[in-house]
């Protein structure tokens, strides 16, 4: 089979939420992530959340969309894995802004990890790794 042309520059998870707009805010104050919306500013249908050159999408669930997370499953499995460079200070930092946050765990891959959950139930796995 021949090679393929073109390169793959990166992938970007796509999160079904209720609402955008609480969404965005939520990835803002624990995460540090900038909004880039679509839609009336109090009920945005899209958005590109950025950080560090990292992006999360987010789309309104409306007709012909699928719905929610938290509406289809009750945990389990991870939805998004983001690789960071300091655990500790990530979970020291969402600590101060969250009631409960997880503790770290070492990972028999060498992985330090921390599973937060969001607002519609999606799993985000921040990795400290190597």
């Amino acid at each position: 089979m021949g090679k393929m042309r073109g390169k793959i520059t990166s992938t970007v998870p796509v999160f079904r939420v209720a609402s955008v707009a609480r969404s965005a805010a939520w990835y803002a104050e624990i995460l540090g992530f900038v909004a880039d919306s679509v839609g009336p500013k109090d009920d945005p249908v899209f958005s590109i959340l950025r950080r560090d050159g990292v992006e999360i999408m987010l789309q309104k669930v409306v007709p012909g969309v699928g719905p929610a997370r938290s509406a289809t499953t009750a945990g389990g499995g991870w939805d998004a894995y983001v690789r960071i460079d300091d655990a500790e200070a990530f979970r020291t930092a969402i600590q101060a802004k969250l009631a409960t946050v997880e503790p770290i765990v070492l990972r028999e891959y060498g992985c330090r990890e921390l599973a937060l959950t969001d607002p519609d139930g999606h799993v985000v796995v921040l990795g400290e790794c190597g």
